[in-house]
C-alpha cells in the first residue's frame, strides 16, 4: 500500500504540539525559484509535471487556476525542511502518492449508515476512517479529528465516519459502546492509554463512565455485533485497506504520509474543490 513514506522520520504528532507545527509548515515557503537545500528535491520541485495543469510544478504552482499545484510545491517544501529519507525514492513516491490523493479521478464506496459519526452531519465532506481500537497511533489521531471537527478548522465542514478493521474483541466493544452512545467518550479515554489495549482496558473505561459491565460485554459479544465488524473489516478489504488508520476522503484513499497536519490540509483541500464543483 503506497502511503505513510515518511512515518519512520515523523511519529504521530500530539494534539498540543500541532499548532507549533502548522505555524512552522506554513512559514516553510521558500522565495520563488530559490533552490532548496536536498538537491533531489530542488530537481524534482523544477521538474515534476502536474498532469492537471499541463505544467511543470513551477508554473503551477504559480497558477491561479491550478490550485493543486500550490500544495504540492508547499509538499515538496516541506519535505526538504525534515530531509533524511533513505532513499531519493521515497521523495519521488511521497509526491506522487500525495498527488494521487488531491488529484485521483477513483472513488470507494462505504456503508456510513449506523455507524460512529463524529462532527456536523450536515458537513459537506465525509471521511471515513478505519481504525482499530488497539492501534495506538488510530487513537491519537481520531482524538486530533474529533477536536478539529468539533471545534477546529474543519468544523462544519468535515464529519468524520468510524469503522473497525479488524475482527478483535476490542472493536466488537467499541462498536457495543456506539450502540450504548458512548463510542466517542471511549476512543478519546483510550487515547490517553499507552501502548496497545485489550478488552479488559475497554472494560475498565467503560465502568468508569457508570457501564454496567455485565450489560456491555453482552452487547459486546453478541451475534449482531459480530457480523457488523465483520462486514466493516470485509468492506475494508475490498477498498484495499491493509494498514490503520486509513482514511477515505470524499470518497478517495488517502494515499500520503500519516502525519496529522497534511492529513488535515487535504480534508480542507478537499472540502474547497467540492465546493468550486
Amino acid at each position: 500500500m503506497k502511503r505513510n513514506y515518511f512515518s519512520a522520520l515523523i511519529p504521530s504528532i500530539p494534539a498540543l504540539v500541532l499548532p507549533a507545527l502548522i505555524l512552522t509548515i506554513h512559514t516553510l515557503s521558500v522565495p520563488a525559484d530559490a533552490a532548496l537545500k536536498n538537491r533531489y528535491l530542488d530537481s524534482l520541485q523544477r521538474d515534476y509535471y502536474v498532469e492537471a495543469c499541463k505544467s511543470k510544478l513551477p508554473a503551477a504552482a504559480k497558477n491561479p487556476g491550478c490550485p493543486v499545484g500550490e500544495r504540492l510545491n508547499s509538499f515538496v517544501e516541506w519535505m526538504d525542511s525534515i530531509s533524511g529519507a533513505p532513499h531519493d525514492s521515497v521523495y519521488g513516491n511521497a509526491l506522487k502518492s500525495h498527488y494521487e490523493t488531491l488529484a485521483g479521478k477513483t472513488k470507494y464506496a462505504a456503508d456510513i449508515k449506523g455507524w460512529p459519526l463524529i462532527g456536523d452531519a450536515s458537513a459537506p465532506l465525509t471521511v471515513v476512517m478505519y481504525f482499530s481500537g488497539t492501534c495506538p497511533l488510530c487513537k491519537r489521531n481520531f482524538a486530533e479529528l474529533y477536536r478539529e471537527v468539533n471545534a477546529g478548522s474543519l468544523k462544519g465542514k468535515v464529519k468524520i465516519v468510524a469503522k473497525p478493521f479488524g475482527i478483535t474483541g476490542v472493536n466488537k466493544a467499541l462498536v457495543a459502546a456506539h450502540d450504548m452512545g458512548r463510542f466517542a467518550d471511549i476512543m478519546l479515554a483510550l487515547a490517553h492509554v499507552e501502548g496497545r489495549v485489550d478488552e479488559e482496558t475497554v472494560y475498565n473505561i467503560a465502568e468508569t463512565m457508570y457501564f454496567v459491565r455485565d450489560k456491555f460485554k453482552s452487547v459486546a459479544e453478541s451475534p449482531s455485533v459480530a457480523e457488523r465488524v465483520k462486514a466493516a473489516h470485509s468492506e475494508g478489504n475490498k477498498n484495499g485497506v491493509e494498514l490503520v488508520p486509513t482514511y477515505f476522503i470524499g470518497g478517495r484513499r488517502y494515499e500520503s504520509v500519516n502525519n496529522m497536519w497534511w492529513i488535515i490540509n487535504t480534508m480542507e483541500y478537499m472540502v474547497r474543490e467540492t465546493k468550486g464543483k
